[in-house]
């Protein structure tokens, strides 16, 4: 219910776009109202004057990877395929976590219903790390700290303070100010705070990271050298 319809110009990192994935509507990014940006498989047979049958789409929004939705037509169902895909996948993962690298088509004849299933899950490390609360007092002001070590190879830690309960945001950009990576997007409580920014898939050279939380937003350098 977050997503409005809008244009979404944030980039998205090859090695996070799925082997062969593209946006269709290039140059810019129309974010589907409550779903994001539909990225499709280019070699796919519907994009080249074959009838559509199965597919599988990848969602981002601000750059985030957020949903897969497998698209079947009802007249390749009614064919009753017994079929096991294979789901292309990055060369890096946003954030840690369990991923499908199949899913099923079935058809249950006993109960006399299709099974669509994303299958196979495997755990992938991913270069976004949680936001972690460092404990201590409350601190008495809005504070982005300057990451250590600096400069860095290949993973830094950031560290921030806020002294209130409020939406955190916190992201990398590149030296001509294109988003590489959001780091923190969530509601947080008044504390110290601090994240492992992993930069094992970017090149050498000066990147900002900003923070906003509420009202204050500050932005910082930091050197990455290979």
């Amino acid at each position: 219910m977050a997503i409005p319809p809008m244009i979404d110009t944030t980039a998205i990192p090859d090695e996070f776009m799925p082997e062969d994935y593209i946006f269709p509507g290039e140059p810019e990014f129309f974010a589907i109202p409550e779903m994001g940006v539909h990225f499709v498989d280019s070699l796919a047979a519907e994009l080249h004057g074959e009838p559509f049958t199965a597919t599988l789409i990848y969602g981002f929004f601000e750059g985030q990877m957020i949903f897969i939705e497998p698209m079947i037509t009802n007249e390749y169902l009614l064919t009753y395929p017994a079929d096991t895909i294979a789901i292309k996948q990055p060369q890096a993962y946003q954030r840690d976590g369990y991923y499908p690298m199949t899913y099923l088509i079935t058809y249950d004849e006993d109960e006399q219903i299709f099974d669509i299933v994303l299958t196979d899950f495997e755990f992938r490390a991913g270069v976004v790390h949680v936001v972690e609360n460092t404990g201590g007092a409350v601190p008495e002001s809005f504070a982005l700290l300057q990451n250590y070590p600096n400069p860095f190879n290949p993973s830094t830690t950031i560290g921030f303070s806020i002294p209130e309960n409020t939406k955190v945001t916190l992201t990398i950009y590149d030296i001509l100010g294109r988003k590489v990576t959001t780091l923190v997007n969530e509601d947080l409580t008044a504390g110290e705070y601090s994240t492992l920014f992993d930069a094992s898939h970017l090149t050498s050279g000066v990147y900002l990271y900003q923070l906003r939380a509420g009202e204050y937003v500050e932005t910082k350098r930091l050197m990455l050298v290979r």
